[in-house]
C-alpha cells in the first residue's frame, strides 16, 4: 500500500467504501518438531472432518468444519507444503500448522473462538484406559479416523462416549494457549493499526450516565478492554496494560454489559 498504486487504491477505492469491515480472519499456530501433533484432532461432534493423505498413506491435511461455514479449522503438514508446493527447503524434522479461518459474525469473537478450538484440540489418552478393548478402540479411532465413518450409528454413539470419557492429553494445546496470550498485545496492536489505517472501525463516543460529567471512550478502547477481559485479565491488569485508571475499566465493562442487556 506504500506504492503509488497502493495509495491510489486507498484514496479512490477503499476510502469511498461505506461500512468497511473484515470479511475474514485467520489465526495460525506453527508447531515444530513434535511427533504427536499429527494425531491431535478437534474433538467436536457434529463438526465435519475431511482427511487427506500422501501417496505413502501419511496424513498431510485434515479439515474440521465445512468450507462454507463461518468457522473452519485446518491442521496440515507445513513442511511438506513448503517443500512440494513452493520448492523451499525446511531444515526441521517436522512442521505442522494449526489454522482457523473465521468469517462473518465469528470474526468479532475471535478470542473466544481460539479458546474453544484449543479446549477441544487434544489427543485421547488410550494408555490410561484400564480395559484393553477400550485402549485398542480409542487407539484405532485416533490412528485410523476413517474407521469411525464406516461404523453403524449405534457404534458411532458408543465411540463418541469412549472419546468423551477418555483422559485428554492436551500438552500441545496448553503451549499454544500460553503463546496466544503472550502474543495477544502484538496481535491486537496490529489489528488496531490496520483498522485505523483503512478506517475499518469508526470511533464512536459513548456516554455513561453518572452524577459527574459523561466520560468519552473510543470504540477502540472499549474493544481492547473487552478482548483483555475475554482472555482472563483482571480489571487491574487491564488498567495497567492500557495505561488507564481502574475505574475507567470498570465503567467500560459496565457500559458493555448494559448495552448487551439492552
Amino acid at each position: 500500500m506504500n506504492t503509488p498504486a497502493g495509495q491510489w487504491l486507498l484514496r479512490e477505492i477503499i476510502a469511498k467504501i461505506q461500512n468497511k469491515h473484515y470479511s475474514r480472519c485467520d489465526v495460525a499456530f506453527d508447531i515444530y518438531n513434535d511427533s504427536e501433533i499429527q494425531y491431535y484432532q478437534v474433538w467436536r461432534w457434529g463438526m465435519t472432518k475431511k482427511f487427506f493423505y500422501g501417496k505413502h498413506g501419511e496424513l498431510q491435511t485434515v479439515y474440521f468444519g465445512a468450507r462454507s461455514s463461518e468457522r473452519q479449522i485446518r491442521l496440515y503438514n507445513k513442511k511438506i507444503e513448503q517443500e512440494q508446493r513452493h520448492g523451499r527447503i525446511v531444515n526441521v524434522d517436522s512442521l505442522w500448522r494449526l489454522e482457523m479461518q473465521l468469517r462473518g459474525s465469528k470474526i468479532e469473537n475471535y478470542v473466544q473462538e481460539v479458546r474453544e478450538m484449543l479446549e477441544n484440540f487434544y489427543l485421547p489418552d488410550w494408555d490410561h484406559e484400564e480395559n484393553l478393548n477400550r485402549q485398542m478402540m480409542i487407539y484405532a479411532l485416533v490412528h485410523n479416523p476413517e474407521f469411525y465413518s464406516k461404523a453403524s450409528r449405534a457404534s458411532k454413539q458408543r465411540y463418541r462416549k469412549m472419546i468423551y470419557e477418555a483422559k485428554k492429553s492436551n500438552r500441545v494445546s496448553k503451549i499454544l494457549a500460553k503463546e496466544f496470550v503472550n502474543q495477544f498485545d502484538i496481535l491486537e496492536g496490529t489489528l488496531q493499526k490496520m483498522m485505523q489505517r483503512y478506517h475499518a472501525r469508526n470511533v464512536e463516543v459513548k456516554e455513561i450516565e453518572r452524577d459527574k460529567e459523561p466520560v468519552e471512550y473510543s470504540q477502540e478502547l472499549i474493544f481492547r478492554v473487552k478482548k483483555y477481559r475475554e482472555i482472563g485479565k483482571s480489571t487491574r491488569e487491564i488498567a495497567s496494560t492500557l495505561g488507564i485508571l481502574v475505574e475507567n475499566v470498570e465503567e467500560i465493562l459496565e457500559l458493555k454489559n448494559r448495552n448487551f442487556d439492552n
